[in-house]
């Protein structure tokens, strides 16, 4: 019956002791619902979480939830991190379910968590002793210190010969004789200089410039870096040293809005605040940036701010702060905090961002997670690697690491050491270094699955089990991968030295290379060691029929290469034969030699072929002297002249009959192209003689005017004297008669004669 009636009353009491008992903390929680109610209990909690530099009043509300106490008295203990100013206080009898206030004063005096032990002496009448309780006290001990950090103000356009830097003091202390220097740039033209700031208070800032000659980029996208050091007194009246970092931003783009937050992680039946860093990485700033907050059930929302940021300028940052709780009945599950974010850039173009805190909702028990990283690696034959076997506590207790387990697998080989005992407190986590290696001969590839299983104490459950895999890629070592070229790529007709290049991506022991030009019937051999390269000498002989003809090469390697492998592998090159042409005059005829106003010139070219192939589409040209007209075409078309062949260019041309004496040069432009359609061009100039007397002929001396049977070429027309017309007619009857005797003497018609 007795336990009975202190079961009710405890069920009665429950909620109001779960508040206070979660901020005394489990153990006491446990030792008080294990023990009667009949003896005092004092329960004690906290106004305070965080102590500043200051005098700090920190008040404490004891509670009694037992029975009655006497004689109660309270005194500090002893405290860490802090200065504490505090008395005895005697508060008497204290019933059960009443509480009493005690203040002190503390200031912080070092960084980092802080305690203070609370003493509360009483006399307990069931026992009939005095007994004392010692409540530690947790706080955040923040003391006075500066804390410096820069920025560009504005934007780096193109034109402007400064930037504007802003050093902000984000501590809580002035910051004495502030001396900031430039120390390095990247992307900038400037030089090194050193500016006096004075002092800068808590929360204040101060700008300088630094001058800028140019900007040292290939893109306004990127962004450039000054490294400034700030030298300055703290509030302890040391010196210190800090570096800053100062992205310049050249002009406004586009803000790339990213955030920072610590991983969250929940049990049921707790809240937590949240805090979220908002960063601006782009290059533009965002205006009338709205933030709306949604979660996830089952995480519950109580708090969120800020809502609107006017502005969050390129390089800037936000601090967001939620304060989420979970409910009591609430399973281990995964939620997620949601942030959607609308702004407008500086030239009015809207855009949203959608960021996602995961959050995890634990439970209880004790939770290892275990991974390899990388999680999947490539060994070639007789080849190494370095893994990590992260083994991390995601529980809420702590738990001890009894075994790891790797087993070797075919042709891999596993070495590591061996962590058991080791402690891990819950977030915290081990890195087990692990080697593999491959097996130094591979037949063909192959994929492994390296396991590992991590046996563990500890939690409700007593421990277990956790598994981490990674994927392992055997691959036999690669075959050398040998290419050939050939130096040169064009060569003529007849001697040419062609070098045959050999190279492969790995050193070879032994190669033996082999050429052959199956088309001229010549083959070229050669013997390297340890090398990657080899270069073959090809000495050629090259008909002019091969002229515009690819001349290839089949070259074939054996080697022996540095893992001691023999293989062969054939490559090929093309080398071009390409013979150059060269038209060039043999000899010029004029007729007449020396012409009159309103003579007819006939102008004959012979000309050869003397390069090294042959001449295709070849055309000539007749650009006559200024005032002299051709009779005829002025362009003649040859089309293809060999090698060494010739070929007569011939024209007619006309005298202007009011033209001075002289000599006047008559130009004819020959172009043409290669066997590889490289085009050629040559002028020939051929000189025509004009005088104001009779006109000299190269057919025969005499002339019209002398009385004789020569050749008259007069102004428009050709006219032949009679008695000249009769010895052309004479000669040719003479002819036929001679070519009918020489026939039939050649078949046997002079016997008969």
């Amino acid at each position: 019956m007795r336990l009975g009636a202190s079961i009710a009353v405890l069920l009665m009491l429950l909620p109001g002791i779960l508040a206070p008992a979660a901020a005394a903390g489990l153990p006491y929680l446990g030792a008080l619902l294990s023990t009667p109610l009949k003896h005092p209990y004092f329960l004690v909690t906290s106004n305070a979480t965080s102590v500043g530099p200051g005098w700090t009043p920190v008040r404490l509300n004891i509670t009694n939830i037992g029975g009655t106490a006497y004689g109660v008295e309270v005194w500090p203990g002893v405290a860490q991190n802090l200065e504490v100013r505090a008395s005895v206080e005697r508060v008497g009898v204290v019933k059960g379910n009443s509480s009493f206030a005690y203040v002190f004063y503390a200031r912080a005096v070092a960084p980092g968590q802080a305690g203070f032990t609370v003493v509360i002496k009483f006399y307990d009448p069931v026992d009939g002793v005095y007994k004392a309780e010692k409540v530690p006290i947790v706080l955040v001990s923040r003391p006075a210190a500066a804390k410096l950090a820069a920025m560009q103000v504005g934007v780096l356009r193109p034109g402007e010969k400064y930037v504007v830097i802003r050093v902000y003091n984000l501590g809580n202390a002035e910051a004495r004789c502030v001396n900031v220097s430039l120390v390095s740039w990247m992307g900038l033209v400037t030089h090194g200089l050193t500016v006096s700031l004075g002092d800068i208070p808590a929360g204040g800032e101060k700008d300088f410039t630094i001058p800028v000659e140019g900007v040292a980029i290939e893109s306004p996208a990127q962004q450039p870096v000054l490294v400034l050091q700030a030298v300055y007194i703290d509030a302890d009246g040391s010196r210190r040293v800090m570096p800053l970092q100062v992205r310049v931003s050249l002009e406004p783009l586009a803000p790339i809005i990213t955030y920072t937050a610590e991983p969250v992680y929940l049990l049921p039946g707790t809240c937590k605040t949240v805090d979220i860093l908002l960063r601006n990485t782009g290059s533009g700033d965002a205006y009338n940036l709205t933030v709306a907050f949604t979660v996830q059930p089952p995480l519950i929302l109580k708090e969120a701010s800020p809502t609107f940021i006017p502005l969050l300028p390129a390089g800037g940052f936000a601090r967001l702060r939620l304060l989420v709780c979970t409910p009591t009945t609430t399973m281990s599950t995964a939620s997620m905090i949601g942030i959607g974010l609308s702004y407008s850039n500086v030239y009015g173009v809207h855009g949203a961002y959608t960021l996602r805190v995961p959050v995890s909702i634990g439970e209880a028990y004790a939770r290892v997670r275990a991974y390899f990283t990388p999680s999947n690696v490539s060994l070639s034959e007789g080849e190494c690697r370095s893994l990590e076997l992260h083994i991390v506590n995601e529980g809420v207790t702590e738990i001890h690491i009894a075994s790891v387990t790797i087993q070797p697998l075919q042709l891999i080989a596993v070495s590591y050491s061996q962590p058991g005992g080791a402690l891990l407190e819950p977030g915290h986590s081990i890195t087990v270094p692990v080697k593999v290696c491959a097996a130094s001969r591979i037949a063909a590839p192959m994929a492994a699955t390296l396991a590992a299983a991590v046996a563990y104490r500890g939690g409700a459950g007593g421990g277990g089990q956790a598994a981490a895999a990674a994927m392992v890629d055997l691959r036999p070592r690669p075959m050398p991968v040998i290419s050939v070229t050939c130096s040169p790529s064009i060569i003529q007709p007849g001697e040419a030295t062609v070098y045959v290049n050999v190279s492969s991506d790995v050193l070879l022991e032994e190669m033996h290379v082999r050429v052959t030009f199956q088309q001229i019937g010549a083959s070229f051999e050669k013997y390297f060691t340890d090398t990657r390269r080899g270069v073959v000498v090809a000495k050629l002989v090259v008909p002019v029929q091969l002229d515009g003809a690819n001349l290839a090469s089949m070259v074939t390697i054996d080697y022996v290469d540095r893992w001691g492998r023999r293989g062969a592998s054939t490559g090929a090159c093309t080398v071009v034969v390409g013979g150059r042409p060269s038209i060039e005059p043999v000899s010029t005829t004029v007729a007449p030699a020396v012409a009159k106003p309103g003579d007819v010139v006939a102008i004959s070219v012979l000309a050869a072929n003397r390069g090294t192939g042959s001449a295709f589409d070849l055309v000539a040209t007749l650009l006559p002297p200024k005032g002299f007209s051709v009779i005829g075409e002025k362009s003649i078309y040859i089309g293809r002249l060999l090698k060494s062949a010739t070929t007569v260019l011939s024209y007619t041309l006309q005298v202007p009959e009011h033209v001075a004496p002289g000599t006047y040069t008559a130009v004819i432009h020959i172009k043409y192209h290669d066997s590889l359609m490289r085009e050629h061009s040559v002028e020939i100039k051929v000189p025509i003689k004009v005088s104001t007397g009779a006109s000299t002929e190269t057919a025969a001396p005499s002339s019209p005017a002398q009385g004789g049977g020569g050749v008259v070429i007069g102004a428009g027309r050709v006219s032949v004297p009679p008695l000249t017309l009769a010895a052309i007619i004479v000669g040719v009857g003479l002819a036929a008669l001679f070519i009918v005797y020489f026939m039939r003497m050649s078949r046997g018609g002079g016997s008969r004669a």
